[in-house]
């Protein structure tokens, strides 16, 4: 067995990962972070929990449809000797980074020095924990590549409106090339984003060259999905460009007054699983070579066939 659902029926979207699949993700994980550090990004941890006017900066709270997404942790049993207050679950994995900026810049009186952006600054996150969104039944119903709990890399950047746009060009074609290095199937496709800047409230009918396109989705062919009749492509990572709009909701100001132009590259550790084992199957021999030292069984398997 690979993965568990733990609880509840097909309509619960909670899971254990034994070996081998604990194995496989921990070797995309060496592999994006590598690549991430390649590029110049800083490792950091953010956490998984924030106060409500985080999401309401980002645009959570506020989005019809979004905010039903949003999970809460708060305490079951209040009392005076404790923290009573009512924290909202990370859905996104970036958020560390605006609140970590937004924290630096109270303590520095007001503003952050111009020289932070003097090139682009680049975060790397893989090791904060599981983000949380309270998902519809019927995406659940897809197994493991979707649940309640997701794990990934993000990798966010903020500086300037060229370095932003040359960042997010550099990153997303890394993670094109880690997808051609595992000989996956993919595809580059224009998406819809939760922190779309105002410049670009629709894409329809508007013309831009593909570098300013603001949200551009990798996405990884199923082939069970196809010969079933369905939507064969399921999205592994986006890569948005924020424009300002997330750096001045958080009240982000250089020391010159500059502008800071911001954005982010995802990469989903069970997509791109889902992915990688939908086309080469469950034989590691299939498997690209660096996986393959991933791969070993547990004494769990036969008890969880």
């Amino acid at each position: 067995s690979w993965a568990t659902r733990i609880e509840g029926s097909n309509q619960a979207g909670i899971y254990s990962y034994q070996q081998p699949m604990a194995g496989l993700l921990r070797a995309f994980k060496d592999k994006v972070r590598g690549i991430a550090l390649g590029l110049g990004y800083e490792e950091m941890i953010f956490p998984r929990h924030y106060r409500e006017g985080a999401l309401e900066a980002f645009g959570w709270t506020e989005h019809p449809g979004l905010n039903l997404e949003l999970m809460a942790l708060a305490p079951l049993n209040p009392s005076e000797a404790r923290s009573n207050y009512k924290l909202l679950g990370d859905p996104v994995q970036c958020l560390g980074f605006y609140e970590t900026l937004r924290v630096i810049q109270e303590r520095n009186g007001g503003s952050i020095p111009a020289e932070v952006f003097d090139s682009p600054l680049k975060v790397y996150e893989d090791q904060g924990g599981w983000t949380v969104r309270n998902e519809l039944h019927e995406r659940l119903r897809g197994g493991f590549a979707t649940g309640f709990e997701f794990s990934g890399a993000e990798l966010v950047w903020a500086g300037n409106e060229d370095d932003s746009y040359s960042t997010r060009w550099e990153t997303l074609s890394a993670v094109i090339g880690f997808m051609e290095d595992m000989g996956l199937k993919y595809r580059v496709t224009i998406s819809g984003s939760c922190s779309r800047d105002a410049k670009y409230p629709d894409l329809a009918g508007q013309e831009m060259s593909l570098y300013e396109i603001p949200t551009l989705d990798v996405e990884v062919f199923i082939p069970s999905l196809e010969a079933e009749g369905k939507n064969p492509w399921i999205e592994i990572g986006g890569g948005d460009i924020a424009g300002v709009r997330l750096t001045e909701n958080f009240g982000l100001e250089m020391g010159d007054g500059s502008k800071i132009y911001s954005g982010c590259q995802g990469v989903g550790w069970q997509r791109i699983a889902y992915g990688m084992l939908s086309q080469k199957g469950l034989d590691p021999t299939n498997w690209p070579s660096e996986l393959r030292s991933s791969f070993s069984t547990s004494r769990l398997n036969d008890l969880l066939e």
